[in-house]
Parts: C-alpha cells; structure tokens; sequence
C-alpha cells in the first residue's frame, strides 16, 4: 500500500488558477478558479469567478458570480449579480438577484428577493425578502410578513402541531 496516496492533498499540490469553459467537473481546488457555462459540484479556491454556470457549493475567499445558478457559498465576500442562489454564509454579501436564505454580517442588496435574510447591517434598494432579521436596516425592504403576522404564524402552528401530536397520543396508546 502506497502511503502518498492516503495523505490529504498538500496545499503546494493545488494549482494556482484553473480555467473551466464549457466543462463538467465533480471537485476542483485551487487559488484561483474561472469558470464559465459549466457544471460544477464542489468548489474550493481563494478566489472564485463563476459565469454563466451551475454550481452546486462553493467554498472560498472571495467569489464572483455572473449569471449563474449556485445551491450553496460559504465565503468572506460574496458578490452575486443577475443569479440565482439557495443558501449563503457569508461576512459580507453584494447581491442583485434571487437568493433563498443569506446569512451574513453585511448585505448590500439591491433590485432583489431574499426568501430568509438574516443579518447584522443590510443596505438595500428595491428589495422584496420573505423574512428578514437585521440589526440595522438603511433602505427600503417590502416583507412578506410584519412582525403580527409572524407571531400569529407562530402561534398557530404551534397549537395546530400539539392537536396533531396530541390526537396521535390518544389514537396510538395502548391499552
């Protein structure tokens, strides 16, 4: 057994940029990946330029995305324009497009939608989010929901998912 081949990749062993055009790639690592119209499944890179693509997660620095569709980034700065995205983490997020939950310290948004925003400052122009916690609010931000219908929301689904366990309790005991 070749003891190399079970030892994690060093970091001297990652290229320093890989170019992707028009690829299908499963894993690509490096300090600076480009694609553009590919299928990515997991990136990891210091830096990330993503253009009219499919990626599934990205994992890094500094990510730029254009066009594209992402399902999750964990990133210090993410900027995402004209894209689709499912889940961010991030310390500080541009975004100008559609996002499903974004969780960040710092969100600059603007002519987009937010399903769950979550996060310490957010500047926004134009912006329709689902829910949105913030300590610090500058702009304009139309929910879906205002804080009584949250707490109605809340309340009835947590007396609605007590009749269902309760009546589940009296079906089901034995006797």
């Amino acid at each position: 057994m070749n003891p190399e081949l079970n030892q994690p990749e060093d970091e001297q062993d990652m290229p320093q940029v890989v170019n992707l055009d028009g690829m299908a790639v499963d894993h690509v690592g490096a300090e600076l990946v480009r694609a553009s119209q590919s299928h990515l499944t997991h990136v990891e890179a210091d830096e990330v330029d993503i253009r009219q693509s499919a990626v599934m997660q990205v994992d890094a620095a500094r990510v730029a995305i254009q066009e594209a569709g992402v399902a999750a980034v964990r990133g210090a700065e993410v900027n995402l324009t004209q894209s689709g995205l499912g889940v961010a983490m991030s310390d500080n997020i541009t975004l100008h497009g559609r996002a499903g939950i974004v969780l960040t310290d710092a969100a600059n948004l603007q002519n987009s939608t937010a399903g769950l925003l979550i996060a310490s400052n957010v500047s926004a122009d134009r912006v329709h989010s689902g829910i949105l916690i913030a300590r610090h609010v500058d702009g304009n931000v139309e929910t879906s929901m205002n804080t009584r219908q949250v707490v109605a929301a809340g309340l009835i689904g947590g007396l609605v998912g007590g009749l269902i366990l309760l009546a589940g309790r009296l079906l089901f005991r034995r006797y």
